[in-house]
């Protein structure tokens, strides 16, 4: 048997409206710490900007940052048209020649 047990608790619902839960006084301190945390670290950072004098202004509700995935090789995900000439020869004319060469 585990020494420590997490206690689960079902949620409650009000029958007024089905989708939002009734909130106990456990969980509107639990909400008002996180807000007062998110505050004091804006404020900290502020106080730190000010000493080295960096910008000021801090999103007070931070966004949600896209992630972006990348992909396993670079070379599949470039279909840009080549511009420079010399790349352009290089990459038709002489890479060819080079490959044929040393696989023959």
């Amino acid at each position: 048997m585990p020494k420590h047990r997490v206690r689960r608790r079902k949620r409650q619902f009000n029958y007024e409206n089905q989708d939002e839960p009734i909130i106990d006084e456990e969980e509107k301190c639990k909400i008002e710490f996180f807000y007062h945390l998110l505050d004091t670290a804006i404020n900290i950072a502020y106080r730190m900007a000010s000493e080295i004098d960096a910008d000021k202004n801090f999103e007070s509700i931070p966004k949600h940052r896209v992630r972006r995935r990348k992909g396993q090789f670079n070379y599949e995900n470039q279909n840009e048209p080549i511009i420079d000439e010399e790349e352009k020869y290089k990459i038709e004319f002489f890479y060819h020649l080079l490959d044929t060469a040393i696989n023959s």
